[in-house]
């Protein structure tokens, strides 16, 4: 049955395994297997939790890729909870829909909203009588490894799923959401009938890694929402219901996704938020963006269209940064205390580029306004909306062993030499050379936490630091077609540091601007570096591993463009992100640090770059006020054409300089201890 739901599914293959070894570790199931029927007419509920919960222990994580029938349709009937890393998936070019029926009971009344699927970190509950008091300071380690019994697991089917909130934090802090990494949901269809006024089809409030991604929902009219939360939510589709998107956490990116026919708005915000909007359009709704209390709010290459109002704004004080919006028969574009922008009811208006809090324009400091620029940010992806994996070559076909001991360098070698599409299952490939990729490669592991390379500590070719070398590498091609997804490479020591691989380059990227990163992990002494032809897109990837890592992000003049969306880089001793000579780089909702950086303070360095764009840009500065007031956010120097738009720390923590430019005439720019809503030089547009 596995095999059948996995042909082309995006992401995962288990061709040829069943010729290597009979009983391989897998992470990958079909709901099928457990029981599910896919006629839409049988109730699949339980069936879909026990694949989901198959091998958990009720900790922390539960890395698996639950599969979906092709073409089938799934019915439910109560609330289905997604662990930390649980990842669903069907194939692309005929999904599975998931089908909450008319009428269906527990979902009817809209003052009690009840979640169809609802992801959690943890098994741990508020109302749990076995609850110690107190709680292990560090449960993970406590419990995990299943020597002591998690407690209140396994639950009970299906009370105790269906009463499930996502109040797990408040039994042990460790368990919010921000630690929820590598949790996605992907290219299902998910249909809602009519009588299921309370409904909300997802409930997703998770960290990096995370994502909801080409997911098609059709809601009746009365449907409360598709989805609250969701941190980044890329090429979906919502038609119908009375809110699209409903917010519940603080911040969060959608990217080229869709919005029409919601009754009240596409996007609800009750309290406070921060939102990037990259790309999106709605359609046929009385507002399309509702705001109750936003602190930050960036929108590029939008449209809105046959709205009565696009976005509303009801407060003071949050920093906006808005470029290239389209309202197409729409009364009122934007409107806030500070300024109304008119549409037309009947025509065309666009907003060019426009910002509300405060903007330093080329060392002019205002309160915000119309900005006039020629540039028009990128908004392009570059990730394949779909790789079929039915063909590829596994790297255990060619003698790897993804043990984690065995020397696999010459095995993936051999796979990448004989396939353009390389299939890493579950396992650790341990290497002690550097694999060089071919210009059509696209190397695919089955899940991110999984799918493992590792450099093992003192690996002699690693330890120079004076010779780095890079643990995989990209061709210098400006026509190459790489793409890496679902990946963990690393060489760091088994306490955390480099392990005295001081030499070791997580991923050079030289791979031209069709080039694509996705859903990758990369720790070594300098995580990632681009150089040379190195452009594309760079998708979700989290470098985040400190104790002796030197960089995260190296960009080191690069020839091509390179667009980033999620990226983030944290916890080194020295430099989150460094650009040396960097050009045309534009990265949207990227976390460019936590920590203190001993080094020197400075979270990131800009140096003779040109046409740089950080449109969303976060840091999170740690240690005491005393410390945090010593850092600098941004050092840059020599960078003519530069757009941040707009810059804020997770605390508004206490700085020496958020951001410290000596320009290239010998001037400084000092923006001391503030935020902003823009900060701009020049154009970061080609002009040639």
């Amino acid at each position: 049955m596995i095999q059948a739901a996995l042909s082309g599914v995006l992401l995962v293959s288990l061709t040829g395994l069943g010729q290597v070894e009979a009983n391989l570790p897998s992470c990958t199931r079909c709901v099928d297997d457990y029981g599910a029927v896919g006629d839409g007419v049988a109730d699949d509920t339980q069936a879909i939790q026990k694949t989901v919960d198959d091998g958990y222990d009720g900790v922390w994580h539960n890395p698996v890729r639950v599969l979906f029938g092709r073409g089938k349709t799934y019915r439910v009937s109560k609330q289905i909870v997604l662990w930390a890393g649980v990842q669903l998936d069907t194939d692309a070019s005929n999904p599975a829909t998931i089908l909450l029926g008319a009428h269906t009971p527990g979902y009817g009344d809209a003052a009690q909203v009840k979640n169809v699927f609802l992801s959690r970190l943890s098994a741990a509950r508020p109302d749990c009588p076995e609850n110690p008091d107190p709680f292990p300071r560090d449960p993970i380690a406590f419990y995990k490894g299943g020597q002591k019994k998690f407690p209140g697991w396994p639950w009970r089917w299906p009370e105790d799923y269906d009463a499930a909130r996502s109040d797990q934090n408040k039994v042990h802090p460790g368990f919010g959401p921000g630690n929820n990494f590598w949790s996605q949901v992907r290219n299902l269809r998910l249909r809602v009938e009519p009588g299921n006024s309370g409904a909300c089809v997802i409930h997703y409030n998770n960290a990096q890694g995370s994502a909801l991604y080409n997911l098609h929902f059709d809601l009746a009219d009365d449907t409360y929402c598709a989805i609250m939360g969701g941190p980044r939510t890329m090429q979906c589709e919502v038609r119908g219901g009375r809110f699209g998107l409903v917010e519940i956490a603080e911040w969060g990116s959608i990217i080229n996704c869709r919005f029409a026919g919601q009754k009240e708005a596409a996007y609800y915000a009750p309290h406070g938020s921060s939102r990037l909007w990259v790309g999106c359009t709605f359609d046929s709704a009385p507002v399309a963006l509702k705001h109750s209390r936003p602190y930050r709010l960036a929108m590029i290459g939008c449209e809105i269209r046959n709205c009565a109002e696009g976005v509303v704004v009801p407060t003071q004080g949050p920093r906006v940064f808005v470029q290239n919006l389209k309202g197409l028969n729409t009364t009122v574009l934007y409107r806030s205390p500070q300024q109304t922008l008119a549409g037309k009811p009947d025509g065309v208006v666009s907003i060019p580029t426009y910002a509300e809090g405060r903007v330093i324009d080329e060392g002019k400091v205002t309160d915000g306004g119309m900005v006039t620029v020629q540039s028009e940010l990128p908004t392009w992806n570059s990730v394949p909306p779909f790789i079929d994996v039915s063909q590829a070559a596994n790297v255990r076909q060619f003698g790897a062993k993804g043990d984690g001991e065995a020397d696999d360098t010459e095995a993936l070698r051999r796979a990448v030499a004989a396939a353009d599409t390389v299939f890493l299952p579950m396992g650790t490939y341990r290497l002690t050379d550097t694999v060089l990729l071919r210009p059509k490669t696209r190397l695919v592991g089955e899940h991110a936490i999984l799918s493992h390379v590792l450099v093992q500590p003192n690996t002699p070719r690693f330890t120079d630091a004076a010779v780095p070398r890079p643990i995989l590498d990209t061709p210098d091609d400006p026509e190459a077609d790489v793409h890496l997804r679902q990946l963990s490479i690393s060489a760091v020591g088994r306490g955390g540091g480099h392990g005295g691989n001081t030499g070791a380059i997580g991923l050079r990227w030289r791979a031209g601007r069709r080039s694509s990163i996705a859903w990758t992990n990369v720790n070594a002494c300098t995580s990632l570096l681009v150089t040379g032809a190195g452009g594309g897109t760079i998708l979700e990837v989290w470098t985040a591993t400190g104790g002796g890592l030197n960089k995260g992000v190296v960009i080191d003049r690069n020839r091509e463009p390179l667009v980033g969306y999620g990226l983030c880089s944290e916890h080194q001793t020295d430099k989150a992100l460094q650009m040396i000579g960097a050009r045309d780089v534009t990265f949207y909702a990227t976390g460019y640090g936590e920590g203190d950086y001993p080094a020197e303070g400075v979270m990131n360095e800009i140096i003779d770059s040109d046409r740089i764009a950080l449109i969303f840009a976060v840091i999170h500065p740690t240690g005491s006020d005393e410390q945090t007031a010593q850092m600098t956010g941004f050092r840059i120097r020599n960078t003519p054409n530069i757009w941040m738009a707009p810059f804020y720390r997770i605390h508004e923590e206490p700085m020496k300089h958020t951001v410290f430019d000596t320009r290239p005439d010998g001037s400084v720019i000092d923006a001391a201890n503030h935020s902003f809503a823009f900060y701009r030089w020049g154009e970061i547009q080609r002009q040639d």
